[in-house]
């Protein structure tokens, strides 16, 4: 498992991928940065819940993400890995462990980026309590939802570019199709367990307890369900 998840980082930081995405993503907090705090335009508690939604994070773990888990796949290497002695367990696993690696990292830059950006332009970051840090951590569980997403698309379509669209595209499609329902019902149900629904809703400030319980339950549940189905996908290819 250990050499599995040293080649993966090997091979993404000589990959021109994780950069290109890493300096839109710095380029992106800085334009928020400028939108946001000059001129005291938001609070800085607010800024702060609303760095990472709106840091284009979602679209650049969509594209990354099946980068990192097709190229063997597309190439036919994984044959190779497999010959090797390495278990398809180790394998998924890696690419687990290392794309959600990427996710962290992307996020903290975008996070870091932007509150220095906001801390040189004397951004007042009074009133922050515990439940404002909660709000990010469960941005970032969000995240990795997306994340999981790409790699389930990856195992399935096995060629990047399907991949990247499907991941950016059918979540878009399925929140539309679950809006579309709620009109027809006159109830809020079906969209407030879409995953796309919580960080719209995380970035709004401080929620109650119950809402918080229930945003990283149904996470959770969306990682382990988008996990879980690439896992038994993965085993059964035919590579």
């Amino acid at each position: 498992m250990n050499k599995l998840i040293k080649y993966e980082l090997k091979k993404t930081f000589t990959s021109k991928a994780i950069y290109v995405c890493g300096g839109i993503g710095v380029l992106v907090a800085i334009l928020n940065g400028f939108l946001s705090c000059t001129k005291g335009h938001v609070a800085g508690k607010s800024y702060l819940i609303g760095l990472l939604p709106g840091s284009l994070l979602s679209t650049l773990l969509a594209i990354l993400v099946p980068i990192i888990v097709c190229e063997e796949m597309e190439s036919g290497c994984i044959k190779t890995m497999i010959g090797k002695g390495y278990s398809r367990n180790k394998i998924f696993f890696s690419k687990v462990i290392v794309s959600n690696l990427y996710m962290i990292l992307l996020a903290s830059v975008s996070l870091i980026t932007g509150l220095v950006y906001a801390a040189f332009s004397k951004t007042n970051f009074n009133g922050i309590t515990s439940k404002y840090i909660l709000n990010v951590i469960l941005e970032m569980l969000v995240f990795m939802i997306i994340v999981n997403l790409g790699i389930l698309f990856s195992v399935l379509a096995k060629i990047k570019g399907i991949a990247i669209a499907a991941t950016i595209f059918c979540p878009s499609v399925i929140e539309i199709g679950l809006l579309a329902l709620d009109v027809v019902t006159k109830k809020e149900i079906m969209s407030k367990f879409w995953y796309g629904s919580f960080n719209p809703a995380l970035m709004e400030g401080v929620l109650k307890n119950s809402e918080y319980i229930r945003i990283a339950l149904v996470s959770l549940s969306y990682n382990l369900i988008f996990l879980g189905i690439a896992y038994v996908l993965l085993r059964k290819k035919d590579f």
